[in-house]
């Protein structure tokens, strides 16, 4: 195809092909107008040649769609090794023009060549100063099976500037088979882009890979700046490692009123939420996946300064211990007006645990720690200054309200009168404050600097919930 044609309602479906690069829809050229590709349906068959790349639909590195719009498309396998599948693969340039991806439906079947790669959506921006939108599509890149495979829902690669809006998606990290080191992610950013993320309102399921030698990852976010991750849910599946979000995101990216939910993993050290914060981290829903041995986390914080505040930590794992939060390095986060508990099956649960000496939070004013019989708080530097330094100087509540108890390991914690929050149905995961939550809880933040809580609706102007949510607040 050439600049300024239209294609719409056809029928194309490819054969087997031995070469090394293979379209079912290819753009060519640029012009004053661009392409528009609506409402087809797109088949591809078989990558038999080494190396293979294979894509529904593709451009040069002059070529472009405005519109591609309804599209039914169905990935084809590689068998060779190395192939490279993609349903649709833009290799955009300076004069490329802004591009929508809208209400397409992408699903992969089986890779089965050797390390296959294999992406509903693979945007590679080495020179760009357009825009691109992927907005309101089905994403689901399928399986690979041997080697060191991957499957990933979005792959954005590249090293240079463009904006990228990836909205309202229902986006799965495919699966992994393979007997080595297969991989799966929902969204996955190479650590050298530039490109600025915002990321909405998306659900996004991890899938699953081999539980031996697999990473299952929702967002694997690389060195990247960005307007923000928002308002999304992102459920993590099975694998040697499970992430719900794993990465470094730029300073400037808001991460806010999300929903992270760990998955089974059968490794030791994983954490749902593992990030090197340098950023806001507001009224998100943080639950821990069901960690099978050693140590897991719900949030894994290893350096950054960020502000952390009104967010819903539940820590829970089946192996030797699990945390709410674990902080891994030194760094300057702001902790604020969250609610952290723990939840039975480990043997040890720690609300808030450091690896070492001198790691944890700049601040740890307000927060509100539950449930969590081994300790509130384990500070590696001295037992006791835990209570003094967090408790009595800093305020919260570490459930009663004068802070009398221990609460830091090794003593551990009695707690003869537990001030204990009350949850809209917590056995189904809604962790939603009731109207019978303690007022301590309810009632305890004065903060004005986080104005919505995980819903988006406005909290009051007063004292305002610890954690996500303001008492009464719909459940999702």
């Amino acid at each position: 195809m050439n600049s300024g044609e239209f294609l719409s309602n056809q029928i194309i479906q490819t054969g087997t092909y031995s070469g090394t690069s293979w379209n079912g829809i290819y753009i060519n050229s640029t012009g004053i107008a661009f392409s528009k590709i609506e409402s087809n349906t797109i088949t591809m068959g078989t990558c038999a040649g080494v190396s293979c790349i294979a894509n529904a639909i593709g451009t040069g590195s002059t070529g472009g769609a405005s519109s591609i719009h309804k599209n039914n498309i169905t990935l084809g396998n590689g068998t060779g090794a190395n192939a490279s599948i993609n349903g649709f693969f833009p290799t955009a340039s300076n004069t490329s023009p802004d591009m929508t991806f809208s209400n397409n439906t992408v699903r992969g079947t089986t890779c089965t060549g050797n390390a296959c790669l294999v992406s509903a959506v693979h945007l590679n921006v080495p020179g760009l100063n357009s825009k691109f939108s992927i907005t309101g599509n089905e994403l689901n890149p399928g399986t690979c099976t041997v080697g060191t495979c991957e499957t990933r829902g979005i792959y954005i690669t590249g090293n240079n500037t463009t904006d990228v809006d990836i909205l309202s998606n229902t986006i799965s990290g495919g699966d992994t088979s393979a007997t080595a080191n297969g991989s799966n992610f929902g969204l996955k950013v190479n650590t050298g882009i530039s490109s600025f993320i915002n990321f909405q309102n998306n659900k996004v399921n991890t899938g699953s890979s081999q539980s031996g030698f697999g990473i299952s990852v929702g967002l694997r976010i690389g060195a990247t700046g960005g307007a923000g991750i928002i308002g999304n849910t992102i459920v993590g599946g099975s694998g040697n490692l499970v992430f719900a979000l794993w990465g470094a995101p730029s300073s400037n990216i808001l991460i806010q009123r999300n929903r992270f939910e760990g998955g089974n993993s059968n490794s030791s050290g994983n954490a749902t939420v593992d990030i090197n914060l340098g950023n806001r981290f507001l009224s998100n829903v943080v639950i821990a996946g069901r960690e099978q041995t050693g140590p897991s986390a719900a949030i894994k914080i290893s350096g950054g300064s960020t502000q952390f505040y009104h967010n819903t930590i539940i820590g829970r794992g089946n192996g030797s211990n699990t945390y709410g939060i674990q902080f891994s390095g030194s760094n300057s986060v702001d902790v604020g007006y969250n609610l952290i508990i723990t939840e039975s099956g480990a043997t040890n649960r720690h609300c808030v645990y450091e690896d070492a000496a001198g790691f944890g939070p700049q601040s740890f004013a307000s927060n509100a720690l539950f449930d969590c019989p081994s300790s509130f708080y384990f500070d590696q530097d001295s037992a006791n200054n835990a209570k003094t330094e967090w408790c009595a100087a800093m305020g919260g509540t570490f459930s009663n309200a004068g802070c009398t108890n221990q609460i830091a390991s090794p003593i551990g914690t009695a707690l003869p009168n537990p001030v204990n929050p009350q949850f809209f149905d917590s056995a189904n995961g809604k962790y939603c404050l009731s109207s019978s939550t303690p007022a301590t809880i309810s009632t305890g933040s004065p903060t004005n600097l986080v104005t919505v809580d995980f819903t988006g609706a406005s909290r009051p102007s007063g004292n305002r919930a610890y954690g996500a949510y303001e008492p009464n607040s719909s459940c999702n």
